[in-house]
């Protein structure tokens, strides 16, 4: 009866085993999971908890037989063992000596930091206990007796303990203990037949004791407490996401200007106010937006701009489409097609599985009115534009644009064409792009050739063009008209502290060419280089050529410059500069323009005192004009303070500069400076309440004299004021739609329903925290009137049947269409598996105990042929065999000559569904 009893209490141990083995809390993605289990494995092992590390490599693989990384850590950590398990051998061959000669402690002597903590937590202890040392707590601590139970499942007895938790383990007059890793667990003893273990520190450890029975073995795990919350399956299920709120954005902007000669006698040069509002926000549609600008300049007021957009656009199956009314300007351009801001319709849209994109759009140009004019003076245009954008992918390397735009009314320029056409090819590589454009106005061409090669220090493009100079566009004149030329740029760091940046362009300008020969070639070069001396200091290169001698208008000029910048680490940060640049400039046509020039350049600024800082700057040029050979020295001095940043701790920021600028010798035409003197004082103030909240304040005051007669005695004032609010409506508009699928037994491990896949009942599926369905006989479930953007569905894999894995991610993110129904299934399988160990049977028990040794290199085969190799423990597999019967059978051939068989060498056996079946096979030496 007792060899009943221990053989079915060793048969649930090891079901239970598998089933915690298998299937764990929550379930990762089975196609990435033994990569998972391997890096959490190498965790494990990493913090010395070599017993967790040898469960996830061999979940590993129990999932991928073929992870040689996995079976190396398993080998590592086998190896330690049996080094552990002959130290036991010599420690117990000793006899009987006292549990304190072998608890063995590294004592880590504390730092001041450590000791200043320890006392504060002390003296925190001490009140603690004084404030609750009238309530009397009772703590039940949790008891293990050492019976024939635990004897079954020695010497692999699992033992978890939570940290700052106790255990009392009772036996009978128990001698003494062994802790291998003294720092995870401590044991004290109660009584003589009882002791205390308490959780330490977290991880694994190997824990051995002795009474009148022999030798127990617990392989110890501490762990961390245990949530008192809920569970971690219950923390990872995700809440629905409900569609944002709509939001209205109001923008006020006000500016004043005024002029005069002095500060008491000012007038109005400039008075304006815009108002901007903009309502945004997701809809079942799409997200949508609509803005509209109120502008006003002295005395008229415009609508000047209005949009009403819808992005990401859905409706039915037409899907991530951009349809924009009223103002706006198409998302694209070209050679045939400049920028222009239309008023009218346009659609963005992606077709036949997004290897297809296309724009359509008509409007009337000028849409929405900018710029310094009046609106009351900006009259509506006779002039409208239309056209097609197409785009296409064959591969996400290369794609192919095609676009036509036509143009008319009465009011569009005469030299324009009402047809343009524009082709363009792209190409990548792995460091080369390419490029060609093609276009047409209806009786011109265009051509553009690009180039682009990069690596991760160098960066280079050239630009071929052939532009016919009658070519123009669908909006006005063509881009670089009439020019046939190259443009090169260069970007490389041929060191780490060295950047150097260069452009080349040579072209000849075939629509005002030079008079004397019109084929005659411009060049235009720039060099800049950057030397990283150190992390505070930087020296500057930089030489200019712009020689057009092929243009109407023949200009000659180049620059040479150098600098130096360096931050000081004194009592301040103090940040210099100091530049020179040599300029020359000869123009053919106006001699009166030529000039050579040096400057030099230098200032500082470093802080006073919290953001309050200081600057000054000299600027020093020698300027000779060499049509009449006059040489001046205009120079300019400026000096100033400057802050920024919070007033106190309140809701204010600001910002103030005040600039006292001083230019001298200015008089001749020449001169690089305006010949203004001036004091400027410039200040701001902000006001936010919150992030989406804003009030400001700015005003400029300049007053500007000087010694040039040629430069107007003024004073200056400008003031800006505005408001930036936000206001969140709580108004949601969201999509209402449907979840529903099955749960189903994955036979192909594909994730995939079929047809012959049948549905599992009685599994708990979750939408989001609060809502669930249990599947029907036929696996299914539906979950509807969802109203939310993004919902969370995930299985409860507590509800799952015994021995079966989800081949799909136990949660899954599903976007919800409106009135539309989601198909989600959720795929499960069952892991049966046959396995075993073939050993030499030292202590002729007939059981695979701490004593016996596995032999290795022994090949059994199933009757389908399926062959499992017995590793250094001895120990075979055959994962993922099917349910049925199967017939195991021991190579003979493969055994050492000197075993024989204690067992029957063939073995037929029913394998159930999502079960193991343990088949040990215990040889003997015969010699």
């Amino acid at each position: 009866m007792k060899d009943l009893i221990k053989k079915n209490s060793s048969i649930w141990i090891i079901a239970f085993l598998i089933f915690i083995h298998f299937i764990p809390s929550v379930i990762a993605q089975y196609r990435v999971a033994p990569k998972y289990l391997l890096e959490l494995g190498k965790q494990f092992y990493l913090r010395g908890q070599y017993k967790a590390a040898l469960e996830e490599f061999e979940k590993a693989l129990l999932i991928n037989p073929d992870l040689e990384e996995a079976q190396e850590y398993i080998e590592k950590i086998k190896r330690r063992e049996r080094i552990i398990a002959e130290t036991l051998e010599k420690f117990e061959s000793r006899g009987k000596i006292s549990s304190e000669r072998f608890s063995y402690k590294l004592v880590k002597i504390p730092s001041k930091r450590e000791i200043l903590i320890r006392k504060a937590l002390d003296r925190w202890m001490a009140k603690m206990r004084k404030k609750f040392k009238k309530k009397k707590i009772t703590i039940v601590v949790p008891e293990i007796v050492l019976d024939e139970a635990i004897k079954a499942t020695q010497p692999n007895t699992k033992l978890q303990i939570e940290k700052g938790k106790s255990i009392i383990i009772k036996g009978r007059q128990i001698t003494h203990w062994l802790i291998i890793s003294p720092n995870i667990i401590t044991v004290e003893r109660k009584s003589p037949d009882e002791i205390i273990v308490k959780g330490q520190e977290i991880g694994v450890t190997f824990f051995h004791l002795w009474d009148i029975s022999g030798r127990w073995t617990f392989n110890v795990l501490c762990s961390l407490p245990k949530p008192t919350g809920p569970t971690l399956e219950e923390e990872l299920r995700l809440a629905e996401e409900r569609a944002k709120t709509f939001k209205l954005r109001y923008n006020f902007d006000w500016n004043l200007y005024e002029k005069g000669k002095r500060l008491d006698n000012l007038e109005r040069e400039s008075y304006a106010y815009s108002h901007a509002l903009r309502l945004e926000g997701p809809t079942p549609y799409g997200n949508f937006d609509a803005t509209c600008d109120v502008r006003s300049l002295k005395e008229t007021t415009d609508l000047t701009y209005v949009s009403v957009n819808l992005t990401e656009g859905r409706i039915g199956s037409f899907e991530d489409f951009t349809l924009r009314a009223f103002d706006y300007t198409p998302g694209f351009s070209n050679l045939s097609f400049g920028s222009a801001t239309l008023r009218g319709v346009m659609l963005n849209s992606p077709a036949f599985n997004k290897k297809l994109d296309y724009t359509i759009f008509w409007g009337r140009e000028g849409g929405g009115r900018y710029g310094g004019l009046s609106p009351g003076l900006a009259k509506v245009k006779n002039s409208f534009l239309a056209g097609l954008d197409l785009n296409y992918y064959p591969s996400s390397e290369a794609n192919c644009e095609f676009t036509i735009t036509r143009g008319w009314g009465r009011a569009r320029e005469d030299y324009l064409n009402e047809y343009n056409y524009n082709l363009e090819a792209r190409r990548h590589f792995e460091h080369l792009d390419l490029g060609y454009t093609l276009s047409y106005d209806s009786e011109t061409l265009a051509n553009l050739l690009n180039l682009i090669y990069h690596t991760p220090d160098l960066f280079w493009t050239a630009e071929l063009r052939n532009i016919d100079k009658d070519f123009v566009s669908s909006t006005g004149y063509g881009w670089r008209r009439g020019e046939i030329g190259g443009l090169f740029t260069l970007k490389m760091s041929p060191q780490e502290n060295i950047n150097v940046s260069s452009r080349l362009d040579i072209f000849r300008d075939r629509l005002f060419p030079s008079p004397e020969n019109e084929n005659r070639w411009n060049v235009n070069f720039d060099l800049d280089t950057i030397f990283t001396l150190s992390p505070s200091a930087s020296l500057r290169f930089d030489y200019n050529l712009y020689n057009e001698l092929g243009r109407i208008s023949q200009y000659r000029f180049h620059g040479l410059g150098v600098g130096l910048s360096k931050r000081w680490d004194w009592i301040r940060k103090i940040n210099t500069f100091i530049n020179y640049r040599h300029q020359e400039s000869k123009h053919f046509n106006a001699s009166s323009l030529d000039y050579i020039n040096d400057k030099i350049s230098f200032g500082l600024r470093f802080n006073l005192i919290d953001n309050l800082y200081y600057y000054i700057n000299k600027e020093m040029n020698w300027l000779e004009e060499m049509y009449n050979g006059v040489r001046t020295r205009p120079n300019a001095l400026e000096t100033g303070f400057d802050w920024y940043g919070k007033i106190l701790n309140t809701p204010l920021s600001g910002s103030f500069r005040l600039t006292y600028r001083d230019e001298e010798d200015t008089l001749s035409s020449l001169s690089f400076l305006s010949g203004e003197d001036y004091i400027e004082v410039n200040g701001e103030l902000s006001y936010s309440p919150r992030p989406d909240t804003e009030f400001y304040l700015s005003g400029r005051l300049r007053n500007v004299w000087a010694d040039n007669p040629n430069v107007e005695e003024r004073v200056e004032f400008d003031v800006y004021a505005g408001v930036r609010y936000l206001w969140d409506t709580g108004f949601r508009w969201e999509p209402k739609g449907a979840v529903c699928g099955y749960v189903f037994e994955d036979l192909n491990f594909d994730g995939v329903r079929e047809e012959n896949e049948k549905g599992i009942e009685g599994v708990k599926v979750w939408l989001g925290k609060e809502k669930f369905k249990i599947t029907d006989k036929e696996g299914f479930y539906k979950f509807s009137n969802i109203k939310a953007k993004k919902v969370y569905v995930s299985i409860n894999t507590t509800t799952l049947p015994a021995g079966f894995l989800l081949t799909v991610p136990a949660t899954q993110e599903v976007e919800i269409i409106h009135r539309k129904e989601i198909k989600l299934n959720f795929g499960i399988a069952s892991y049966s598996e046959i396995y075993g160990y073939i050993f030499e049977d030292v202590d002729i028990d007939g059981k695979f105990t701490e004593v016996d040794r596995g032999i290795k290199g022994v090949i059994l085969t199933l009757e389908d042929g399926t062959q499992a190799i017995t590793d250094e423990q001895g120990r075979y597999y055959f994962k993922k065999a099917s349910p049925g019967e199967h017939t195991i059978r021991l190579n003979l051939d493969s055994l050492p000559l000197k075993f024989l068989p204690q067992v029957p060498v063939v073995k037929k056996i029913t394998l159930f569904k999502g079960t193991s079946f343990v088949y040990n096979i215990p040889v003997r030496s015969v010699q």
